[in-house]
């Protein structure tokens, strides 16, 4: 039985329309197994040339990214990139960075391609729209994130209540962290800079000293780095010291059992 790595799920956009979802798996198969392959379609059974895919590795989607990503298909030029994680029960979406001149009736018209809509809200820089499905505010976040439209870039995500929101940046920013044991006591945070920034760009590290033994704590901006830095070796002053990604205290000990949703299919 294959397991799915994360980072494996990929969109994309402005296929040719006669392009059909045979074809499509087809060409996704040379780079690896494929989960599933859905063609997407909107209202009307229109086709929104968009589809969803996922691979069992994440190499294989980083391969076929960087393969077709900016591939020009007759007057098209694809679009290809990873997919944000589907949310398997909710229907509304916030969206900002659109055009300031937008207004709440344009935004209904955009996103009615996706499915029915039963309720939209409009502030001064962000928006709210609510789908009657699950399966249509997927779809919108599949083919519009990320859409450049008059010139801004949209950002069309799940909407969170404040709570939910903070605790996602927070396992967000747990993913990202790094600990290494036994450091030399010679060690100070810009030694340990210097060590690390080689596995990638650092957004925080700090040192601390406890009875004598010197733990390093860093923060990387991706979790490529992170990646990196596991597999090492990092040496400081010589000595081989020992990685670990951080795990906060309210988990620690805890043994969990998770199991990875291969995908959400997209009716």
């Amino acid at each position: 039985m294959h397991s799915i790595e994360p980072g494996t799920r990929v969109v994309i956009r402005n296929l040719p329309i006669e392009c059909d979802e045979e074809q499509l798996k087809g060409t996704l198969e040379r780079f690896g197994l494929v989960v599933c392959c859905n063609l997407l379609k909107g209202r009307e059974d229109l086709s929104l040339s968009c589809a969803f895919a996922q691979f069992y590795k994440s190499s294989q989607a980083q391969l076929f990214i960087s393969t077709f990503n900016s591939m020009q298909i007759g007057r098209k030029t694809l679009e290809v990139h990873q997919c944000p994680a589907f949310h398997p029960t909710t229907r509304c979406l916030y969206i900002h960075k659109f055009h300031p001149n937008t207004t709440e009736p344009q935004l209904f018209t955009y996103f009615s391609r996706y499915g029915m809509i039963l309720h939209t809200s409009k502030r001064d820089t962000f928006a709210f729209v609510e789908f009657a499905t699950c399966q249509a505010a997927a779809k919108a976040i599949c083919d519009g994130d990320g859409r450049l439209i008059e010139g801004f870039r949209w950002n069309v995500t799940y909407f969170e209540s404040q709570k939910e929101r903070y605790g996602s940046l927070n396992r967000v920013w747990s993913e990202r962290n790094v600990v290494l044991y036994a450091l030399p006591r010679e060690t100070n945070e810009r030694l340990l800079e210097t060590v690390c920034k080689q596995f990638g760009a650092i957004q925080s590290l700090r040192v601390k000293t406890r009875q004598g033994n010197v733990t390093g704590f860093v923060c990387f901006e991706t979790i490529e780095g992170v990646a990196k830095a596991l597999q090492g070796p990092i040496v400081v002053l010589g000595v081989k010291v020992r990685a670990a990604k951080w795990v906060p205290k309210e988990v620690c000990g805890d043994k969990e059992n998770t199991q990875q949703s291969a995908c959400l299919y997209i009716d």
